[in-house]
């Protein structure tokens, strides 16, 4: 299991970008710990998705996205 999780909800627009965009490079499934919002429980300080806590941080909104692509990118 991984040390970063993705907190996301299906309803979304922005989670399911994400969703598509993991299933497009099956080598990113087994980064995360994807966290259903809606039907898991989560941490308080999770505030907004999607949220990837990932080194001890809290990484949000379109910074999600760059931190996602760089792995991408260096892979």
């Amino acid at each position: 299991m991984s040390d970063k999780v993705l907190f996301i909800s299906p309803r979304c627009s922005h989670c399911k970008k994400i969703l598509i965009g993991i299933k497009k490079y099956p080598f990113m499934k087994g980064l995360f710990n994807i966290v259903n919002i809606d039907t898991n429980a989560y941490p308080n300080y999770i505030k907004t998705v999607p949220s990837l806590v990932a080194n001890g941080q809290i990484i949000t909104g379109e910074t999600v996205f760059q931190y996602l692509a760089k792995i991408v990118e260096d892979k």
